[in-house]
């Protein structure tokens, strides 16, 4: 029985982790539709606090910043999402974005 009780409890972390993550990219993409920028940067560091290794919130972070046209630190932050998932399309496109912005669209390819 113990075993099952640790696996189901982990479960249900697992859970209300997967909720927390979705309720604070919903918030944060409201924010951006909003361009309440200090908002969605808020956001983003409380869901960092939570999550330090969430690519999700470290992708919300690079599209805030982007937003804000701080291009270096955003890509700095996407890098960092890419470094805990390479295989996100969102921080794939936005990479590529950023580089272009930053004048090195040869870098992104």
């Amino acid at each position: 029985g113990g075993i099952a009780v640790h696996r189901d409890e982990k479960m249900e972390n697992l859970s209300k982790e997967i909720r927390v993550s979705q309720m604070y990219m919903q918030m944060v993409k409201a924010d951006l539709m909003l361009r309440d920028y200090r908002s969605a940067s808020g956001h983003v560091h409380e869901w960092l606090k939570r999550s330090p290794n969430s690519a999700p919130a470290l992708y919300s972070k690079a599209k805030v910043l982007s937003h804000r046209q701080r291009y270096p630190e955003a890509l700095t932050a996407v890098n960092e999402s890419l470094g805990i998932n390479p295989q996100r399309p969102e921080s794939l496109y936005l990479r590529a974005f950023l580089l272009y912005k930053l004048g090195k669209a040869d870098e992104s390819l």
